[in-house]
């Protein structure tokens, strides 16, 4: 009976369930730990969800910005000591000696029956606040702080969907399905993922747009054209882009897949291929402009003005701004947890830096030589992942330097929660390019193994050792 239930338990599926369940909870415990409103820009995405409780008490009211929900958000931080944490070292909230926080009670009484009844119309197509307000309006007989840790456990439950793709897509590229499992379980545990789904915040959804994009990216350039991948994919584009600005990436990854997989199936020569893109561009920039979601308005809204005398001139400034800033935004890619600024340590730091290296090394090796070993990925799967990461690493510090250019002081800065959208690809080639150095598909799974263990590690030392001292003790 013993060995029939071990068995059972090793199954990849069972596993995989498993998983996702752990991932789950421990997604609400980090919730739970973190704070109201201490996420990143937690403030600014539950108002605006607040914003949509009730619009059909006066559709009139559609797409006008009010304040009403700010203010009365503001009264909600006075309660809980929101400006007294935030942005501060080792400043925790006030405690009372009941279940009940300080100022809980004002809040419950002050929130129960407010209504609001316009939707900001920078959000209209967002589906991120769609469903977040629809849930909210359902909710909308219970009080402030049921709602808003329950939205933080829908953030989880895209987590969840996010984990389940990380195994879909790395069994696509070519892991076998333990392998899979294992990569997922190391993407699961990443600490800033499980920080950004389990917020109130638009970046779990770009995350998710990201990842369905890459599983059906994949699959389109290793098994050709197929309806299934992608309808996926331009479901990923759709996200993406009524998400935040930085969906239009995905839109010109789709335009290089898609005509990579059309020309592997039909064969179309180069005139036709370029004939194809010509045309496929042309018709959507018609389409943007006609119809354009206020997440590529944005784009275009600084248009062609600069604070400097030349663009050698900007960039040389840029550079100088920037150049002294990769370990502050490395630390919030691995571990930078709320506003209050509690990141890992920087010796932790400079070791992940050494990882990262010699997966580098690893993956040089990997594109380079001619015959690579069969558990690892094909190479046009790897440029695949490499051009994912690569598009949005420049996509991110081009828009902050835009940005920069135009008022002439850094505005956004490029912070690593940005690039968390980006990290199943991320992850994947660091594993390729540790698997680089070993012949055996045994020894490979070794080192996912001890990634895992390293990752299980960094998230229990970041809610451990950084979170729960840095907001409670």
């Amino acid at each position: 009976m013993l060995k029939r239930t071990i068995g059972y338990l090793r199954k990849t599926r069972t596993l995989l369930t498993i998983l996702l369940i752990v991932f789950f909870l421990k997604g609400v415990a980090f919730s739970a730990v973190l704070p109201m409103l201490q996420g990143f820009d937690e403030p600014n995405h539950f108002s605006n969800i607040q914003h949509f409780l009730f619009s059909r008490l006066d559709p009139d009211e559609f797409g006008r910005e009010t304040s009403r929900q700010k203010t009365d958000l503001r009264k909600d931080t006075q309660n809980i000591n929101f400006d007294q944490v935030r942005n501060t070292f080792f400043n925790t909230p006030n405690f009372t000696e009941g279940i009940k926080g300080a100022g809980e009670d004002e809040m419950i009484e002050n929130t129960q029956d407010r209504n609001y009844t316009a939707f900001p119309e920078k959000y209209s197509f967002s589906a991120f606040a769609r469903i977040m307000s629809t849930v909210n309006w359902l909710l909308g007989s219970h009080d402030l702080l049921f709602r808003f840790f329950f939205l933080r456990i829908i953030s989880v439950l895209f987590g969840v969907i996010i984990v389940y793709l990380a195994f879909l897509l790395a069994k696509s590229a070519g892991f076998s399905e333990n392998a899979s499992l294992l990569f997922a379980a190391i993407l699961a545990f990443q600490p800033m993922l499980t920080n950004v789904t389990s917020i109130i915040n638009y970046d779990v959804m770009l995350v998710l747009a990201f990842t369905l994009f890459i599983y059906a990216g994949i699959n389109l350039i290793r098994f050709g054209f197929s309806r299934k991948f992608l309808f996926l994919s331009i479901l990923a584009v759709v996200l993406g882009i009524f998400t935040k600005g930085t969906g239009i990436i995905l839109f010109g990854l789709f335009v290089i897949v898609f005509l990579y997989a059309f020309q592997k199936k039909y064969k179309l020569s180069k005139i036709k291929i370029l004939v194809m893109a010509f045309s496929f561009l042309a018709i959507c920039s018609v389409l943007t402009y006609f119809f354009s979601p206020f997440s590529l308005q944005k784009l275009n809204l600084f248009e062609s003005k600069s604070d400097f005398k030349s663009f050698s001139h900007s960039i040389s400034s840029y550079y100088s701004e920037t150049v002294d800033s990769f370990e502050k935004y490395s630390l919030t890619f691995w571990g930078n947890f709320g506003w209050i600024n509690a990141p890992i340590s920087i010796r932790l730091l400079h070791v992940i830096w050494v990882l990262e290296l010699i997966s580098l090394i690893g993956l040089l090796i990997f594109l380079i030589r001619r015959n690579n070993p069969d558990f690892l990925p094909s190479k046009i799967t790897v440029i695949f992942l490499m051009l994912v990461f690569l598009t949005l690493e420049c996509g991110v510090r081009f828009a902050d330097w835009r940005l920069f250019d135009y008022r002439g002081h850094i505005i956004l800065g490029t912070s690593g929660r940005y690039f968390i959208p980006a990290l199943a690809s991320q992850l994947m080639l660091m594993a390729i390019g540790w698997g680089t150095f070993v012949k055996k598909e045994s020894s490979f799974k070794i080192i996912l193994k001890a990634g895992l263990a390293l990752m299980v590690l960094l998230h229990c030392y970041s809610v451990l050792s950084i979170m729960i001292p840095s907001y409670y003790l």
